[in-house]
C-alpha cells in the first residue's frame, strides 16, 4: 500500500504553521527542524533528504513550507491527481515572489525551471525516490537559495518535473499575469 507523508521544516510557530499541522481534514504533518537553529534555507533540503531515505521509495512525499500553507482541500484524491500529471515531481509556480515584484525580476533572480515558468520551493510532491534524488541534485549548486537551486536544477535534471501552473494541486500567492 502507498502511503503519503506530509512533511514541513519549521524551527518555530510562526504564520499559518498552526492551521497546517491541526488542519481541518486531521492528516499528520511531519514537521522537521523543530526547535532547531535557522542556519539558512538549505537546511530544509538537507533535512528532507534525511527524511526521504527512511520512506519507503514507491510512497509520496508531499513536502508544504511551514509558515504560509494551509491545506485548503480534502486530500482524499490527491494521488490520482498526481498521477494525472504523469510526472516524477510536481512542483508549485511561484506566483507572489518577492512581494509582487514583475516577473521578469523573479525569472531574473530565481531563474526559471521550465518554459518561463519559476518554481516556487515551498510546495513539491513526488516519490519518495524521486524527491531523493532531486534534492540531491539541489544540493549540488552553488547557492545558498533554496529557490534558486530549485530552479537550476530543475533545468539540468533527467527527472520529470512538472509545474503546477494552472494550481490544480498547489496554490501560492495571488494569480498574476505571466
Amino acid at each position: 500500500i502507498i502511503m503519503i507523508h506530509y512533511v514541513t521544516y519549521a524551527t518555530h510557530s510562526q504564520g499559518t504553521f498552526e492551521k497546517l499541522v491541526n488542519n481541518e481534514y486531521n492528516i499528520k504533518v511531519t514537521v522537521l527542524g523543530w526547535n532547531t537553529k535557522w542556519n539558512g534555507f538549505m537546511d530544509k533540503y538537507k533535512a528532507m533528504i534525511k527524511f526521504s531515505g527512511n520512506i519507503p521509495s514507491n510512497d509520496l512525499i508531499v513536502f508544504l513550507d511551514g509558515f504560509d500553507t494551509i491545506i485548503n482541500k480534502n486530500p482524499a484524491q490527491l494521488e490520482s491527481e498526481f498521477l494525472q500529471f504523469n510526472c516524477d515531481i510536481l512542483v508549485s509556480l511561484d506566483r507572489n515572489p518577492l512581494f509582487y515584484q514583475p516577473q521578469y525580476m523573479v525569472r531574473r533572480i530565481f531563474g526559471t525551471c521550465k518554459d518561463k515558468y519559476t518554481a516556487n520551493s515551498g510546495l513539491y510532491m513526488g516519490r519518495a525516490k524521486h524527491i531523493k534524488t532531486l534534492l540531491n541534485e539541489v544540493m549540488e549548486e552553488k547557492t545558498d537559495d533554496d529557490q534558486r537551486a530549485l530552479n537550476s536544477t530543475c533545468r539540468k535534471t533527467n527527472l520529470n518535473i512538472c509545474i503546477d501552473i494552472h494550481s490544480k494541486i498547489f496554490h501560492n500567492g495571488i494569480p498574476v499575469n505571466i
